[in-house]
């Protein structure tokens, strides 16, 4: 066939241009593979003669060809979405498709007839010239970078489409995809999220959902408290559909099984990560709360004390304040929750700020005129973790109302919850002038605690360090153990110590099936899935490519050591 396909450019061509460029479009129609160097000289001699630019499809083809283009698993394991990101690359680069150009001297082509006996005719029937676009190469180059990118961008992709199927594992291929390819890829969880959101509760136009039903995205199974990886997980799931949720486990603790979090969709169309001054404006409201809500129901009014300390400090954006509140409703739902945060928020408090911290919650308290029971322990915990003397809190309190000083909080007596103390003699009224004047003094407060939030949660992203046994030396670490049958391989040394036995055992073959690779590498005290993305990941950045491909059964391709 491939001769019957040369004979048919050949022959074309001798009709004309404008007659072989009729044909080519039949042409390509037919595999792509068909076409050696002299037809694909002739189809670009035809582009360029015919004025078109080369389209993405061509383009491809061509640089599919070119030995700078590098080789790959990802072509063939995701060549779908490998086509789709390098046509839209492709137009990005050159819209209409590259220009053509020809060298100043025209190639000679000789077709070469299956039947020798052909030979004896004429010897210029066998022989074209066309313009020579393949003589200059320098005008590929660019595409050849275009390839080599999608090969870089798609390896985390194809990675993850080599791994078991399940929601998490279509989630993280999802997510490793291109932003060009993920912006028109539908989302894997699209259709059991939109299950799990009508049934979620509303609550003053914000949607609480509970944990427990947003884990049915991911099927995690029902634990009292979710690991802070899952939880991380959860979070990046549920914005990677289009939603923001507070509290954000990215940037706070782990969740629990019963908690409901405050799930948005922001007005802007986009989640946009929180601000620093919103990651202290949201300390601070977790604290408020705390105090607002020891005797029940949170009042409108001790949210308003909060809200004023916030506004007068700090200017958070619209998808900052649509975060805010959202936080707000989950904590109000839900105040108790704040109690696990009181010794975390205390720990990165300046000491010369915690009296300023502690009159805004005895403010935040009063601002109902009731100061309760539950609210003067909440206090007096939160005012022990800030290392502040309950006689402080007193005077606080005192400072404010008279009537204050006169409370005597009576313990071992059984709680009455929303018991005022003391019932106010006279008119009460909250002086919010003083309110504002310390929520000017304690704007460096917010600023600082901002501070600490961002430095933690990109201290608990980070990656821990490897750790060295007690008393180990440093040279037993760091060199690299000897094989069964000598040193170490140079190819080798770059992997983790941990995959050196495995993989000197796995590439004693051409193949593995999976039970008995399964088995192997479970001998050596190793996940094999972990073991399989690890290893690929080393050898694609330090080899070129996979080392191992394939589900069952698993092919070790060898040729990358050799």
């Amino acid at each position: 066939m491939r001769y019957g396909c040369q004979l048919i450019h050949f022959w074309g061509w001798k009709q004309g241009v404008e007659y072989y460029a009729q044909l080519l479009e039949w042409m390509k129609t037919l595999p792509v593979s068909l076409l050696g160097e002299d037809e694909w000289a002739i189809v670009l001699a035809s582009q360029v003669l015919s004025s078109k630019p080369l389209p993405p499809e061509l383009g491809y083809e061509l640089v599919s060809r070119d030995p700078e283009a590098r080789r790959s698993v990802v072509i063939s394991r995701v060549n779908e979405e490998f086509r789709a990101l390098f046509a839209k690359r492709y137009l990005e680069r050159f819209p209409g498709g590259l220009g053509l150009r020809s060298a100043k001297r025209e190639a000679r082509l000789d077709y070469r007839p299956a039947s020798p006996t052909l030979l004896y005719g004429p010897r210029d029937g066998f022989s074209i010239r066309v313009p020579d676009v393949l003589g200059l190469r320098s005008q590929f180059k660019p595409l050849i970078g275009l390839w080599n990118s999608c090969v870089e961008d798609l390896t985390n992709y194809s990675r993850a489409k080599g791994k078991a199927a399940g929601p998490a594992a279509s989630l993280k291929a999802h997510l490793a995809l291109p932003e060009e390819l993920r912006a028109a890829a539908s989302h894997p969880l699209a259709s059991r999220w939109h299950e799990i959101l009508a049934d979620a509760r509303r609550d003053n136009g914000c949607t609480l959902l509970g944990v427990h039903d947003a884990a049915r995205l991911l099927e995690i199974p029902q634990r009292e408290k979710l690991t802070i990886g899952q939880s991380r997980d959860l979070a990046q799931t549920i914005e990677s559909l289009g939603f923001g949720v507070e509290p954000d486990a990215r940037y706070d603790g782990a969740y629990t099984w019963d908690q409901e979090l405050g799930v948005f969709k922001p007005s802007s169309g986009q989640v946009v990560p929180p601000s620093q001054s919103y990651l202290g404006a949201a300390v601070l409201l977790k604290l408020c709360v705390l105090v607002a809500g020891a005797d029940g129901p949170v009042a409108s009014e001790e949210l308003e004390v909060s809200h004023r300390f916030i506004n007068n400090n700090l200017t958070l954006s619209p998808e900052d304040q649509e975060r805010l509140g959202a936080l707000e409703e989950a904590l109000v739902a839900h105040p108790a929750r704040a109690k696990s945060s009181v010794a975390q928020i205390a720990r990165r408090v300046p000491k010369e700020q915690c009296e300023r911290v502690g009159q805004v919650l005895v403010f935040v308290a009063a601002a109902d005129k009731l100061v309760t029971k539950d609210e003067i322990r909440a206090l007096e915990r939160i005012f022990k973790a800030l290392d502040l003397s309950a006689e402080k809190l007193y005077a606080f309190l005192e400072a404010i109302h008279p009537e204050f000083a006169e409370v005597i909080v009576q313990r071992g007596e059984a709680r009455v919850p929303g018991e005022t103390i003391p019932a106010p003699g006279q008119p009460f009224r909250l002086d919010m002038a003083r309110v504002d004047k310390i929520a000017q003094e304690t704007s460096e407060v917010i600023g600082i605690l901002a501070k600490v939030m961002v430095e933690e949660a990109q201290e608990s992203h980070a990656m821990p360090a490897a750790r060295v046994k007690p008393g180990a030396e440093a040279t037993q670490v760091l060199a690299a153990p000897e094989t069964a049958s000598g040193p170490t391989p140079e190819w080798l040394k770059s992997l983790d110590l941990k995959y050196h036995p495995v993989l000197t055992r796995l590439v004693e073959r051409d193949s593995w099936a999976r039970l008995d690779f399964d088995e192997l590498v479970k001998g050596f005290q190793l996940m094999p899935l972990d073991a399989q993305d690890a290893i690929n990941e080393w050898s694609d950045e330090h080899l070129g490519d996979f080392l191992l491909e394939g589900d069952d059964p698993i092919l070790i391709h060898k040729t990358l050591i050799q």
